[in-house]
């Protein structure tokens, strides 16, 4: 949902695309090291913790800039449409821009 949020609505969250975009200047094999030592500190069954804020950012921007690409490629008359017939920001995600974006969904979750 927040690469929708970033892919349609480009002024309320620019700070939040640019950390995402920040997270992405690091390759995501110089994550490896750091989540190894992580998990072998907190053991398998623990989530990251929040004391490492750049692999957390790393991930996130990895995570949601793939789809934010995708949902920027559908039509926006489609969006206005439906606000126009009622539907409001959940709904029209949910039901209308979420069902196009599938097949790019499914190629990126294949991939990563």
């Amino acid at each position: 949902m927040a690469a929708y949020v970033l892919a349609r609505y480009e002024s309320s969250a620019t700070g939040v695309y640019f950390f995402f975009v920040s997270g992405l200047t690091f390759p995501v094999f110089l994550a490896l090291v750091p989540l190894f030592k992580i998990r072998a500190e907190h053991g398998p069954a623990r989530h990251l913790p929040g004391s490492d804020p750049g692999v957390r950012g790393l991930l996130a921007a990895v995570h949601d800039l793939l789809p934010h690409r995708v949902l920027k490629t559908l039509p926006s008359t489609v969006a206005e449409a439906a606000f126009i017939d009622g539907c409001g920001h959940v709904r029209t995600f949910f039901q209308i821009m979420l069902p196009m974006a599938k097949p790019g969904l499914i190629s990126i979750t294949i991939s990563t």
